[in-house]
């Protein structure tokens, strides 16, 4: 369905989809030369999105202050996780521009694995990256555009006419939603990685089963290779292996690079989920006990702080997913090099692949933002488990008040 030809020739034409968008709304850490695209990451578009951003918040709290005294408990909360997103929204517009520099190193620095890993016949399906960022990009879209017409439709807030609600949810969660494209980001990066590693993964493969019949060498495409391909020597296998190893060590070190330019906003966005999860599933509870409310009013505020929760969850869940399984594509490594190991025992090659080995273990593949915490499937349980304590303490604290 989204198999939409694209022939990207890098990296940045491979997050092009995502990329447009962050750079439209402002973020503008990774560049492109096309002359399209030049505008949008100047630095005077930059001032332009920000004094947009800033009307718009000033707008938010003048209107918030002359309705207040119409709003309950719930929708003052709703509006407090708004400004808290302001807030992340411009730590991240800060960032994207303060580590512009160090973005485009990282992408050299792809540019040249990639070319090592095109010259042994393993090259980047950069297809299947554009379709990475394709996808998430129509889920972004899609959930923007569930969201906001959610709350335009079942929001208790007084406002004439449905194109002016519709108007007004997008401008008031509009943090929100730009937020989670950054996350996105985030993320499309990471994927990109673990397709790298899993083209080494599949050169140490086919390199490990033309070695056990005894030919020392990687004959992974003849037809993209053909010169370096019939080199079948002892040499030969040094040389492909010594490029595989410093691959392999240079993606470990570019994930610990993306991980450190997004590591603030990562711990923001999972303290931002925790607490919003945490506070719209109390609301649910509250608004579900209070009897006050009518019936309708209940159904509305369910759906709408439902509907959060699970675009929080969602997101929360989707980063953690992707660095899991992008280290769960790196231990790969390790995995093949002991059964390679194993079969050259006692060659001159085998100390070679120790190397590999002891590099392996002294330079672990860890996503620590901020040294806080490991993105990692075992943060999903413990992040539930926090939620579900928290949210039996607030409720029981709720119900002896009330008492």
């Amino acid at each position: 369905m989204f198999g939409i030809k694209c022939k990207p020739k890098n990296l940045t034409e491979s997050l092009l989809p995502i990329l447009t968008f962050n750079w439209i709304f402002g973020h503008q850490m990774i560049r492109y030369s096309a002359s399209g695209f030049n505008f949008a990451q100047k630095f005077l578009y930059l001032i332009f999105i920000i004094s947009i951003y800033g009307s718009i918040l000033t707008y938010i709290a003048l209107w918030y202050s002359n309705s207040a005294h119409t709003f309950n408990n719930n929708v003052r909360i709703y509006f407090l996780v708004v400004l808290v997103n302001f807030l992340i929204l411009a730590v991240n517009i800060f960032f994207g521009r303060f580590y512009r520099n160090r973005a485009c190193i990282i992408n050299k620095k792809i540019s040249k694995i990639d070319k090592s890993l095109e010259y042994l016949g393993v090259p980047v399906n950069r297809q299947q990256s554009y379709n990475y960022s394709l996808k998430l990009i129509v889920i972004w879209i899609i959930s923007v555009f569930i969201l906001n017409i959610i709350v335009a439709l079942l929001s208790s807030v007084q406002i004439k006419g449905f194109l002016r609600k519709i108007m007004m949810a997008f401008i008031i969660q509009h943090p929100m939603h730009v937020n989670a494209l950054i996350d996105f980001t985030f993320c499309s990066l990471i994927l990109l990685m673990k397709l790298r590693f899993k083209s080494v993964n599949e050169a140490l493969l086919k390199f490990r089963i033309i070695y056990s019949y005894n030919l020392p060498v990687i004959n992974l495409n003849r037809e993209v290779n053909n010169h370096f391909t019939r080199q079948k020597t002892p040499e030969h296998s040094f040389v492909v292996f010594k490029i595989l190893k410093n691959a392999h060590l240079e993606l470990t070190n570019i994930c610990n690079d993306i991980t450190e330019i997004f590591e603030c906003q990562l711990i923001m966005t999972i303290l931002s989920s925790f607490i919003l999860i945490t506070t719209m599933l109390y609301n649910v509870y509250s608004s579900n006990v209070n009897e006050e409310i009518t019936f309708i009013q209940k159904v509305s505020y369910s759906i709408i702080f439902t509907s959060w929760v699970l675009h929080s969850s969602f997101k929360f869940i989707f980063i953690n997913y992707t660095c899991s399984g992008t280290i769960c594509e790196w231990k790969r490594t390790g995995k093949l090099i002991h059964k390679l190991e194993i079969k050259s025992h006692g060659t001159d090659f085998s100390e070679e692949i120790q190397r590999f080995s002891i590099q392996i273990i002294k330079n672990p593949l860890i996503f620590t933002p901020c040294g806080l915490i490991n993105l990692s499937y075992k943060l999903i349980r413990n992040f539930a488990g926090s939620i579900t304590t928290y949210l039996v303490i607030v409720i029981q604290l709720s119900d002896e008040d009330n008492h």
